[in-house]
C-alpha cells in the first residue's frame, strides 16, 4: 500500500504505480444524485506497459475494506484504455464511502490500480424546496406575484403511480383550505405551482404528500407560510432574487461609509450610487440619539439614497454597554428591540446589516441577532458580508441576502472577483439574493493612483 495510514478512512486503498501494468489512477465519472439502492458508475482502466491486462474490478465500502458488490472481470487491450459501467449499491439512506478497487485476475489479492474514494449522500425519498415565496416564506401585500412553487425529487422506490399531493392547511384548523395533485416518477424532479392570490392575512402550514396508486403515505414534508398584513414599507425578492421595495424593482448600488455628513450625501446624491450602508448611525462620531438618527435618515431619503441599518457593532461588548447609557434599557436585546423598534417604519430603510466578517465560532450569537431582528421587523431583510465565500454555508439561517466583500480589488484581477462571487453562489445553493461588495478602500491604493 502506498499510504496505509490512511487505508479505510479516508484515502483508501492507493497503489504503487512501479510494479505494476495498469495506470494506478482509475478515472469514474459518477451520477449527480446518488439513491438508495444501485447507482450506474462508468470506470476507465489504462495499461502503460505496453501489454494487454485481465483485472477484477471491486467495489469496496472504504470505511470497513468490506467488498460490497460481485467482482466484474475487465479486459485491458495493450497500450489502451477500457471503460466499463458498474452498478454500485447504498442499500441504505444517509452517508457512505465507496472506492473502485482493480486486483489482479491471476492473483486476486493482488491490487494494480484505485479511484479517488466516492463520497457518497444518498438522496431521500422525498426531497422539496420552496422556492416561491422567496423571502422568508411570507407573502406581502406588494409582492409583485402571489404564488406557491415548489421543486423537489422522488428517491428510489418501486411504488407505482405516484402522485404529490399540496395540501395548504391554516392555523388552527383541520380541513385544507386547498388541496391539490401531480403526477410524480421514483428519481425523477418536480416542480409544482399553485396561486396564493387570493389568499388571507394568516399563519398556513404547507403539507406535500409522496402518495401510491393505494393512497399509502411514502415520506412526507411540511413548510411554514404567512400572509402579511398590509405595512407601510414593504421589502421582498422575486423567485429570480430581484430586490422590491413597495412593489417595484430596486437594484441596490450601495457604498460602505462611517457616517456621512450632509455634503457627502449631496455628493453621492448626485452620483449613481442609490444607497448607503452607514456603519455609525448609531453612534460612533455622533450623537446616536434617535431624533438625530431620524433627521439623517430623513435627509437621506429626501436626497434619494436608501440606508441599510448596520446593528453589526452590537456583537461588541462595550458598544451594547454605550448603547445602554445612552437610551436607558439593559442588556442587548433590549438595546437591539430599542433601534429596530425607533427606526423599521422609516421609509428610508430598506436592510439591517447584522454580520461583517464574523468569525464561524460566532454563528449562534449571529443567528439570535438576526432571530430577533426578524421577529420585529418581518417586512426588511438582514444581510451579511465575508470575504470567506466558504464561510457563507456556515452561516446558513442567519441572514436573508448574502454579499462577498472582495478587497481591494484594485489589487485583484476582475476574474478574481468574478470567480468569489460564484464560489458565493455555489455555497448559498443560488437560493437566497446576493448584494456583494467589491471594495477598494485602501488608503495606499489611492495614493498610489492604481484607482
Amino acid at each position: 500500500f502506498h499510504n496505509t495510514r490512511g487505508f479505510g478512512t479516508l484515502a483508501g486503498i492507493q497503489v504503487d504505480p512501479n510494479p505494476y501494468v495498469c495506470n494506478p489512477q482509475i478515472d469514474i465519472k459518477t451520477p449527480e444524485r446518488w439513491y438508495v439502492g444501485a447507482n450506474q458508475v462508468t470506470a476507465r482502466l489504462r495499461t502503460v506497459a505496453g501489454k494487454a491486462t485481465e483485472v477484477e474490478l471491486a467495489c469496496i465500502d472504504a470505511a470497513s475494506g468490506r467488498e460490497v458488490a460481485e467482482r466484474t472481470r475487465v479486459d485491458i487491450p495493450a497500450d489502451g484504455a477500457r471503460e466499463v459501467s458498474l452498478s454500485i449499491p447504498a442499500a441504505t439512506d444517509g452517508r457512505h464511502l465507496r472506492q473502485l478497487v482493480a486486483f489482479d485476475a491471476e492473483t486476486p489479492t493482488r491490487s494494480l490500480a484505485s479511484s479517488p474514494v466516492m463520497h457518497i449522500t444518498t438522496a431521500p425519498i422525498l426531497a422539496v424546496e420552496l422556492i416561491s415565496p422567496p423571502y422568508r416564506n411570507l407573502i406581502q401585500s406588494r409582492d409583485p406575484r402571489k404564488e406557491l412553487r415548489v421543486k423537489g425529487a422522488v428517491g428510489n422506490t418501486d411504488a407505482r403511480d405516484l402522485r404529490l399531493r399540496a395540501s395548504l392547511i391554516e392555523e388552527g384548523k383541520w380541513t385544507p383550505r386547498w388541496q391539490a395533485s401531480t403526477p410524480v416518477r421514483p428519481r425523477s424532479d418536480f416542480e409544482f405551482a399553485q396561486s396564493l392570490e387570493d389568499l388571507a392575512t394568516g399563519h398556513y402550514t404547507l403539507r406535500l404528500d409522496l402518495i401510491d396508486a393505494e393512497h399509502h403515505l411514502l415520506a412526507t414534508r411540511t413548510e411554514k407560510l404567512s400572509v402579511l398584513p398590509p405595512a407601510p414599507f414593504e421589502v421582498t425578492f422575486d423567485s429570480k432574487t430581484a430586490c422590491y421595495v413597495n412593489g417595484k424593482p430596486f437594484f441596490p448600488i450601495g457604498m460602505f461609509a462611517g457616517l456621512p455628513t450632509e455634503e457627502d450625501l449631496q455628493r453621492i446624491s448626485a452620483s449613481p450610487f442609490n444607497c448607503l450602508m452607514p456603519y455609525f448611525l448609531w453612534g460612533q462620531g455622533s450623537s446616536g440619539l434617535i431624533e438625530d438618527q431620524r433627521k439623517y435618515l430623513a435627509l437621506s431619503e429626501r436626497l434619494g439614497i436608501k440606508t441599510i441599518y448596520s446593528t453589526k457593532d452590537l456583537h461588541s461588548d462595550w458598544v451594547v454597554s454605550y448603547l445602554e447609557r445612552l437610551h436607558g434599557v439593559e442588556g442587548k436585546k433590549a438595546v437591539l428591540t430599542h433601534l429596530v423598534e425607533a427606526v423599521r417604519d422609516d421609509p428610508n430603510i430598506i436592510a439591517w446589516y447584522i454580520n461583517d466578517e464574523m468569525g464561524v465560532a460566532d454563528v449562534e450569537k449571529v443567528r439570535e441577532q438576526y432571530n430577533v431582528t426578524r421577529d420585529l421587523d418581518q417586512n426588511h431583510p438582514v444581510w451579511m458580508c465575508d470575504y470567506r465565500p466558504e464561510v457563507m454555508r456556515r452561516f446558513w439561517g442567519t441572514s436573508d441576502v448574502y454579499g462577498v466583500d472582495w478587497y481591494p480589488v484594485a489589487w485583484l484581477p476582475v476574474g478574481a472577483v468574478v470567480k468569489g462571487s460564484a464560489k458565493a453562489r455555489d455555497h448559498v445553493f443560488s437560493a437566497r439574493p446576493r448584494w456583494d461588495a467589491p471594495q477598494a478602500h485602501n488608503l495606499q491604493t489611492y495614493n498610489a493612483g492604481a484607482v
